[in-house]
């Protein structure tokens, strides 16, 4: 039931080849949060060897006068659950390769070794000193955390997993590594599996991974039989990776492998070694024909970074709005955008103000002046008031006479008729 659910957390994202995915963890920053102190080629030759830091991921490698090369990426993650346990908690994911020149060969440790000392074809160590070092490699939750086997005839995906879990679940530690897509005739430490695309299987597993803190990697391994020997203590973690079958010593041979740390909280911590090569055969008739190439990291120092978690955030009243925008988590009705009774000395809609009631304002009609600027009266003149001078009647006034027109007329008619009778008598 363990690995099930460790299994099905280990792949619930679909990742590319050789990915990094993680959550609940803080990759180090470069010059910061992490340094070294140098390198050095495992044949002294430093010219053909190199280390350096690409955003967040330290580089390394080495190549040797024939052409054959040892790589490796080591990235650092700080897990945000250190904060609930007291101390602080890191992983060191170490992806590295072996790849030989055309027409050479990794290293295989079969018959044709003539008795003579196994060289393994991918190998990484961490040395520290805990005389000196508060702290210590937790080689218990590493991976792989004990030796183990695998024959598979085709590649085969490898996933690995370490997780530490804080708060409630301090005790979920776990480290997780798995087998899927596997060929058919796998056998895993000499067990035979089912294989088939969608068949996994169980490598090594430990503990429980956390959902919350959690750092993962897949990748694919061309190798077909490989031994992979483990020696863990808190000043030592060693991977030897040996190869069992020349059917494809062509190939490169990659593995990634996980360096867990434990240092008390806010202390620094030094590796003061981490190692990385690889062996190969460079000629097809001498069997001490060896050659050793690789990488010498010294004083890697880490420390934990800069963290300003999210402020935890509640619902108390249950309103679909937490307590970092409610004005008032205690009341359901009182929220952002909600409705704000007037003049109550609630503010509803957390706007900063109780809403008042508006009062509608009367029209005001403006009163005319009769008089004018200079304060007279105005004097109704025709520029003021255009009359139709046809229809409109006469303004009648003290100094106008109600005679019309017409009646003149007549007037005058009989004034001159009399006048005329008049001159006729005399």
């Amino acid at each position: 039931m363990l690995f099930s659910l460790l299994l099905g957390t280990a792949f619930a994202q679909d990742m590319a080849v050789a990915q990094t995915s993680y959550t609940g963890a803080v990759m180090l920053e470069p010059e910061i949060d992490i340094t070294f102190g140098g390198y050095v080629a495992m044949d002294g030759n430093t010219q053909d060897s190199y280390a350096y830091f690409n955003g967040n991921s330290l580089y390394i490698g080495h190549q040797d006068s024939d052409g054959n090369r040892v790589d490796g990426i080591v990235e650092f993650f700080w897990f945000e659950s250190s904060i609930d346990r007291g101390s602080d908690f890191y992983v060191a994911v170490i992806k590295a390769r072996s790849n030989p020149a055309q027409g050479q060969e990794l290293w295989i440790t079969d018959w044709n070794d003539w008795a003579t000392q196994p060289h393994p074809v991918l190998s990484v160590e961490a040395w520290t000193d805990v005389s000196r070092e508060t702290g210590a490699f937790r080689w218990d939750w590493s991976l792989p955390f004990e030796n183990y086997g695998i024959d598979a005839y085709g590649q085969i995906t490898v996933g690995n997993q370490y997780g530490i879990g804080g708060g409630a679940n301090a005790g979920a530690d776990g480290s997780v590594m798995t087998a899927v897509t596997i060929p058919e005739g796998t056998n895993i430490n000499g067990v035979p599996v089912n294989g088939g695309a969608g068949a996994n299987a169980e490598i090594q597993v430990k503990g429980y991974v956390s959902h919350e803190n959690k750092v993962q990697t897949q990748y694919n391994v061309t190798l077909y039989e490989w031994d992979v020997d483990v020696i863990g203590s808190g000043d030592m973690v060693a991977w030897d990776m040996f190869l069992n079958l020349e059917a494809r010593a062509e190939e490169s041979a990659y593995h990634e492998y996980y360096l867990a740390i434990q240092v008390p909280e806010g202390d620094t911590f030094m590796l003061d070694e981490i190692n990385v090569m690889g062996n190969f055969d460079t000629s097809w008739w001498n069997p001490l024909a060896c050659s050793q190439v690789g990488v010498s990291l010294s004083n890697i120092e880490i420390q934990p970074p800069f963290y300003n978690p999210e402020p935890e955030v509640m619902d108390v009243d249950g309103d679909g709005w937490s307590d970092n925008v409610d004005c008032d988590d205690e009341d359901p009705f009182t929220y952002p955008g909600a409705y704000d009774v007037p003049e109550n000395g609630i503010d509803e809609d957390c706007d900063g103000f109780d809403a008042v009631n508006e009062v509608e304002e009367e029209e005001v009609v403006e009163e005319t002046d009769t008089e004018t600027e200079e304060g007279g009266l105005d004097d109704n003149s025709d520029d003021q008031f255009e009359l139709d001078p046809i229809e409109s009647e006469p303004v009648k006034g003290c100094a106008t006479s109600s005679v019309q027109v017409g009646d003149l007329g007549a007037l005058a008619l009989t004034l001159f008729g009399l006048a005329a009778a008049r001159r006729k008598e005399d």
